[in-house]
């Protein structure tokens, strides 16, 4: 399960880096993942 969240959160980084906007709210959800996991 791991490593599906880590292979989604490396593809959403590709994506986002297309988008600041993105890439902020991605960064803040990730931060809030990590910090409950």
């Amino acid at each position: 399960m791991k490593n599906k969240v880590l292979i989604i959160f490396l593809f959403e980084v590709l994506e986002a880096n297309k988008n600041y906007f993105l890439t902020q709210k991605f960064a803040s959800m990730i931060f809030c993942i990590t910090f409950v996991v």
